[in-house]
């Protein structure tokens, strides 16, 4: 809806503050994808719309516009479009609710971000489970399962042929 397109436009501005149980509650993630492609396309229900850094720039006849500020009316290239449409209608069917497509992505980048990313740095994000990683020449994927234990919870994370348990501590201290 319009005060979700309003979040994603403004950093700190997510509506799932204190929503702890979906994953991007700080409003932070999308935003660090910014710099992978020269637009990004956004499919949520029934909204779409383009950021697109080059047309935000012509708009307003100004120079270093953020990507992310100002979304667009979709703008698909003829070339690209309806194996895009495609796509985004396949994830649908198969149940996925939004998709984000970078167009004139930064590939290397990606592919480098992707490839060094490692399991340890989604200990912390409670509500993953799995993240596949297609760099269109690797794929990859990395599963963790979560189980309560009395003093926090219990991880065991699988990365490639790599197995690993840890042990997630919990402390609360009561602000009176």
């Amino acid at each position: 809806d319009s005060s979700d397109l309003r979040a994603i436009c403004r950093s700190g501005a997510s509506l799932k503050s204190g929503q702890q149980r979906k994953i991007g509650y700080r409003g932070i993630g999308f935003k660090s994808t910014i710099n992978l492609a020269t637009n990004i396309h956004v499919f949520s229900g029934m909204l779409t719309f383009t950021f697109s850094r080059a047309q935000s720039e012509a708009l307003l006849g100004s120079r270093n516009v953020p990507t992310v500020r100002m979304p667009h009316p979709l703008m698909l290239s003829s070339d690209s479009g309806a194996s895009i449409i495609s796509e985004i209608d396949r994830l649908r069917r198969e149940g996925f609710e939004t998709a984000f497509v970078f167009e004139c992505a930064d590939t290397a980048a990606a592919s480098q971000e992707a490839i060094s990313l490692s399991g340890e740095d989604l200990l912390f994000l409670s509500n993953l489970a799995e993240l596949i990683l297609d760099t269109g020449s690797e794929t990859r994927t990395i599963s963790l399962d979560r189980r309560e234990a009395p003093i926090g919870k219990l991880v065991n994370l699988q990365n490639a042929s790599e197995s690993s348990d840890w042990l997630l501590f919990e402390y609360s201290q009561d602000k009176a």
